[in-house]
């Protein structure tokens, strides 16, 4: 058994009493898992906004230009326009598109940012119908699940951007390439896979072609062509892409020069990179390099706060005993205390205007431009190895381990995002997997590289990889993290990678649940955010958890009237198990492939719970940045979904220990719509489908306990008497003819 697993029970008898009995107190919890809950709350609402995190990256749960957007799931048409406007083929592209007619699916090998994704969805434009749906799919998909698993609809168009391999046999990938390609023509739909990995490239054999970027002078005079910009300016634009490999970058100068030209040269002229490099090319004093390597690993801080950090990575980067006494010997009356130096070529020391609280905070080192920061740490990578990383390792080691403040773990999490960019082998190893498996603060922030991780389109696949492999019999603590990770903007990326492997988790140990239950709350508010179709993967996957939970091995039957609801079917494929390269090369256990993990052995009770302690977390989840219930905006906006939001509730409400949670949500539920004119006809729908949901035996009973709630407390927090009137008539079946005096009216 898993470390990571409760010990299995023998099943306990549901209570068949129809009346709710008194509530069961959660088992306590005797060391700091709790904390994790915690800390993931503060950390979400920390980023959420999104919020400018060390003035650079930008992202957050939901909405903001710098969201992790959805990586998987259709892509819309005006996407796929925007991408192919102004697209260049490159030098490979008819022999791509002859092996995709040909195998129905083909594999574009290459390095990051070339313009891979653009070619893939070229080449599906190109071989499917005017009116076909492209779909991306996940990149943690195997190639067995792609060959067996996943569904694909006729005559569609399927991208796998960033694929990351699975660590199988050449042989085993050749016979199930040869499965896919039988797959996708019996159904004449095509696939293209992109990655970066060679391995899996040469697995693929005659289905692969390595592809390289366009001419980028060629590609800015496309996207330029009918544009009125000044010779001179086209030529030194030209003169800079020459040296720019990245379609994307040569793509949004062009934009930058057509929207704003004067704007654009600056761009071009910013010499951040060339500072950055022609300072790492002189002799570098060893304390001034741990202070530039202090601000690049955490991010700007006050001054007094740098000063301290850097003298404590300068002891840790002290000479040892033996080599101390062997150094040179300085009398005292020259030896000397260092001046400030605030006229550093890359470090500036000045006070943040925009905080408007310069008396309290002071000064603060920062870079001289954003971009400096990304450019240092890239180089200290380069060009240091042991004898700088490993004080750096070990006093972020114990910096960590003392539970800093929120924003200086993010600042840590957004610098080593960084370094992963460079290196992710090394973060890996160096960092994320043991703070995985450490203290609270240690656990969330490596949980928050991944977050940073998942806003780069090279780095997300890996962080998805990584979250998913820590929760598979990888340990307690690391599966604590697994369900942090993904219920942030990781989770938002990849939904149903995501709420498939959180629904898993919280159904295990209850100090992993917990998290888990949080992390769907939180990608139950993007789901709701996000439209009526996400919110019904999310409500439809969390009724197929309970369903499965309640009627496991036939040993329950749904409490509610009629057959239990037929468990909701996934729009988006899955890929729920696949096994890191990087931990196959450690000589990690392989984990398995099955299509569905089954529940834990020993099936119990305590199961029942957890599937709806889980229903509890989503009907109870809140805006973060609003403090109002997510469920306001699903029964305002979201009528198709009502039905399926009132047969979670009807269950829970009928649990005795779940009855008071669900109870609270679904008054602060009404609260929330009070100032809503319709608010009243969309309670009674939501009245209609709880009746719907609940034995007419429950009925009675439940409204007689939501009558007593609704009036407990202070007479300004009772909800107002037309909508409990219009929920409980509803649930009830009654006409609404009476209200308490002592609600709100």
């Amino acid at each position: 058994m898993s470390d990571d697993q409760d010990d299995p029970q023998d099943a306990v008898a549901e209570p068949e009493s129809v009346a709710a009995s008194e509530d069961v107190p959660a088992a306590p919890v005797d060391d700091d898992f709790g904390n994790d809950v915690h800390n993931m709350s503060a950390a979400i609402t920390h980023i959420h906004g999104p919020v400018t995190v060390g003035g650079s990256a930008v992202f957050g749960v939901s909405g903001g230009a710098g969201a992790s957007r959805r990586a998987t799931g259709p892509i819309s048409r005006p996407a796929v326009d925007e991408a192919l406007r102004w697209f260049v083929e490159p030098p490979e592209y008819h022999e791509t598109f002859r092996t995709l007619l040909e195998h129905h699916f083909v594999v574009l090998a290459g390095p990051e940012s070339i313009g891979k994704r653009a070619c893939a969805l070229r080449l599906l434009r190109a071989v499917c119908p005017e009116d076909a749906t492209l779909v991306s799919v996940s990149p943690a998909a195997s190639m067995v699940q792609l060959a067996t698993s996943v569904r694909f609809a006729g005559r569609h168009g399927y991208l796998v951007a960033d694929h990351v391999g699975d660590g199988s046999h050449t042989a085993v990938h050749a016979y199930d390439a040869e499965r896919l390609t039988d797959k996708l023509t019996e159904h004449d739909t095509y696939l293209v896979i992109t990655t970066t990995s060679l391995a899996v490239a040469r697995r693929m054999r005659n289905r692969s072609v390595t592809v390289t970027p366009p001419d980028p002078v060629a590609l800015l005079g496309g996207c330029l062509e009918g544009s009125d910009i000044a010779p001179d300016i086209r030529e030194s634009a030209e003169q800079h892409v020459a040296k720019q490999p990245f379609p994307r970058e040569v793509v949004n100068l062009a934009r930058r020069l057509r929207e704003d030209p004067d704007a654009a040269v600056e761009a071009m002229r910013d010499q951040s990179a060339t500072q950055v490099e022609e300072w790492f090319s002189g002799d570098i004093p060893k304390r001034e390099l741990l202070a530039v390597t202090v601000l690049a690993v955490v991010g700007s801080q006050t001054e007094p706060v740098h000063d301290f950090m850097t003298e404590e990575l300068v002891r840790h980067a002290e000479p040892r005993p033996g080599e101390r006494e062997a150094a040179p010997y300085v009398s005292p009356e020259k030896d000397q205390i260092r001046k400030r130096r605030r006229d550093h070529p890359l470090m500036v020391s000045a006070y943040d205007d925009e905080s408007g609280q310069n008396w309290l905070t002071g000064r603060r080192v920062q870079f001289r431009t954003v971009e400096m920061r990304a450019a240092v740490l890239s180089s200290l990578h380069q060009f240091y190895g042991y004898e700088l990383w490993e004080p750096v390792r070990t006093w972020l080691h114990e910096l960590c381990a003392t539970g800093p403040m929120m924003d200086l773990q993010v600042n840590i999490a957004e610098g080593l995002a960084m370094v992963a960019r460079a290196d992710f082998s090394f973060v890996y190893r160096e960092f994320l997997d043991k703070w995985a498996a450490g203290l609270v603060a240690e656990r969330t922030t490596a949980a928050m590289v991944l977050w940073f991780m998942s806003a780069d389109d090279e780095l997300a696949p890996t962080a998805l990889r990584t979250a998913m492999a820590w929760g598979q019999g990888r340990g307690l603590h690391r599966a604590v993290t697994s369900a942090l990770a993904l219920g942030g903007p990781l989770g938002v990326r990849y939904p149903g990678e995501a709420l498939q492997r959180l629904c898993f988790l919280a159904m295990r140990a209850q100090r992993i649940g917990l998290v888990a239950q949080l992390s769907v709350g939180t990608l139950f508010q993007a789901a709701v955010d996000d439209g009526a179709e996400s919110t019904a993967g999310v409500l439809g996957t969390v009724q197929a958890e309970l369903v499965r939970a309640l009627t496991a091995g036939g040993k329950r039957r749904w409490p509610g009237p009629g057959p239990a609801p037929a468990p909701a079917q996934n729009v988006q494929p899955t890929a729920d198990s696949y096994v890191s390269e990087q931990l196959r090369e450690d000589g990690e256990k392989p984990v398995r492939d099955d299509a569905q993990e089954p529940l834990e052995h020993g099936w119990s009770y305590r199961v029942v719970m957890a599937a709806r302690s889980l229903v509890v977390a989503v009907l109870g989840a809140e805006h973060g940045d609003r403090h109002e219930p997510v469920t306001t905006k699903i029964v305002l906006d979201q009528p198709e979904n009502i039905d399926l939001l009132g047969s979670l509730w009807a269950d829970v409400l009928c649990s005795a220990p779940h009855a008071p949670a669900a109870r609270s949500a679904l008054l602060r539920l009404l609260r929330g719509l009070e100032r809503n004119p319709w608010a009243a006809d969309a309670v009674a729908r939501l009245g209609d489908a709880v009746r719907a949901g609940m034995s007419p035996a429950h009925r009675a009973l439940r409204t007689a306990e939501l009558m007593r709630e609704a009036n407990k407390g202070a007479v300004e927090r009772r909800p107002a008497a037309e909508l409990v009137t219009a929920l409980l008539s509803a649930i009830e079946g009654t006409p609404k003819t009476t209200t308490s005096s002592s609600f709100r009216s």
